[in-house]
């Protein structure tokens, strides 16, 4: 028979768990940005404004790069909803936004769970909505129209490409509260829900490219997997290593 505890003391010690181990985490980040040295501070900036506080009061994660394990491994599904989860998702959001991205899945961050958080209201395009976070999500039909668009990845710091993708999508998905939602969508919405899936199943956007292409980008992505492309946000390497952020050149995003 499994364990099963039903008594108020069990719960508690959970609740206490749960609000140790938050705590832990923002105390762990606040100690990594201690140790980022004053004079790259300025790569720490957003808006004018220090995240610093934002350090402080939340967390703000590693961006884990290319050729680190975890990213090519299909995350977990998602059962239960958790006070763990949910103050990880407010992580995601925070780390996505401090990063200039508009889309962050978990294992972006080091964690195998399949949960994206996506955020385009900060683009040009028209009716984009409030930011939201997608768990368990699946693609329920795709547009036979394939339309280009230029992609980035924040775990590929300077690299983009164009990728040619399904023009429409309809996604199932479910929300922090476990509600089932079913969205169809196309253009940029489309296309960074796209992007964020095929992170949940291990899959990199440059793996869509012609083999040509994926050739002629094997000296970036080398780059990138040993710690070297600058990124102006905490990374984690392709070894485990932590990387301090590093002010990126206008030489750096040309090659």
């Amino acid at each position: 028979a499994g364990f099963n505890q039903s008594s108020d003391n069990y719960y508690h010690h959970r609740s206490y768990i749960a609000v140790l181990h938050g705590l832990l985490n923002k105390i762990k980040n606040f100690i990594i940005f201690i140790l980022t040295s004053f004079n790259k501070i300025n790569t720490l900036l957003r808006g004018g404004s220090f995240i610093i506080i934002e350090v402080i009061f939340m967390s703000l994660l590693p961006i884990y790069l290319y050729n680190n394990p975890v990213l090519k491994q299909k995350t977990d599904p998602i059962g239960d909803i958790t006070n763990d989860l949910r103050s990880f998702v407010e992580d995601m959001y925070t780390t996505m936004h401090a990063s200039d991205g508009i889309g962050l899945a978990a294992n972006q961050v080091g964690r195998s769970l399949s949960v994206t958080v996506i955020d385009i209201t900060d683009t040009d395009e028209h009716n984009a909505p409030p930011k939201f976070v997608m768990i368990n999500p699946k693609i329920l039909y795709y547009s036979d129209n394939e339309v280009e668009m230029e992609e980035g990845c924040l775990s590929l710091p300077q690299f983009r490409e164009v990728v040619f993708r399904p023009e429409l999508v309809q996604v199932q998905y479910f929300d922090i509260d476990m509600k089932e939602h079913v969205k169809e969508a196309g253009g940029l919405l489309a296309r960074v829900m796209q992007h964020e899936i095929d992170h949940l199943n291990g899959i990199y956007f440059f793996e869509r490219l012609s083999p040509i292409r994926k050739t002629l980008a094997q000296r970036k992505l080398r780059k990138i997997a040993s710690g070297d492309a600058a990124a102006n946000y905490f990374t984690v390497d392709s070894e485990g290593n932590l990387k301090q952020p590093t002010a990126v050149s206008e030489k750096d995003e040309n090659n």
